[in-house]
């Protein structure tokens, strides 16, 4: 349901036009569109599930169906629940945003403000934030980004 070059995608979506399906991953781009008749506010009431789906989708396409479902078990063996997967997932991201911008730090050295700096209100700032900063290392890097 979430992209069609994903071999689970079935042809099926709750989003229809003109008979055709439109998969999860284009419904910002359908919801966002300037078009007769568009209104912004769905948009607006739709982002925050499509950007959990996104989260999810991407987890279960980047593991098996088998690894996915192995990572986010309850102890007595039955799968977690939606907000029980999504609260791991960001743990994880965190855990790893942490990591990487402890690692940008350490190797940026004194030279950090300068790499990982930006400017607002006519200001150059600093990022603070380990997201931020683990956001800006994978740009430098050329990493892709996982999950945001």
């Amino acid at each position: 349901m979430w992209d069609d070059h994903w071999a689970e995608w079935k042809n099926n979506s709750y989003l229809r036009l003109r008979n055709t399906f439109i998969p999860l991953v284009y419904w910002k781009e359908v919801y966002t569109a300037r078009q007769k008749g568009a209104d912004p506010a769905h948009w607006k009431l739709l982002k925050q599930r499509w950007s959990e789906w996104k989260q999810i989708a991407e987890r279960y396409h980047h593991d098996t169906h088998d690894t996915f479902w192995a990572t986010f078990n309850n102890t007595n063996g039955t799968h977690m629940d939606w907000t029980a997967i999504l609260s791991a997932i960001r743990r994880e991201n965190a855990d790893g945003d942490r990591r990487l911008a402890e690692q940008a730090r350490k190797e940026y050295g004194s030279n950090f403000p300068q790499a990982f700096s930006y400017r607002k209100g006519g200001q150059t700032r600093t990022y603070q934030k380990d997201a931020e900063v683990a956001r800006r290392y994978r740009q430098l890097k050329g990493i892709g980004e996982e999950s945001d």
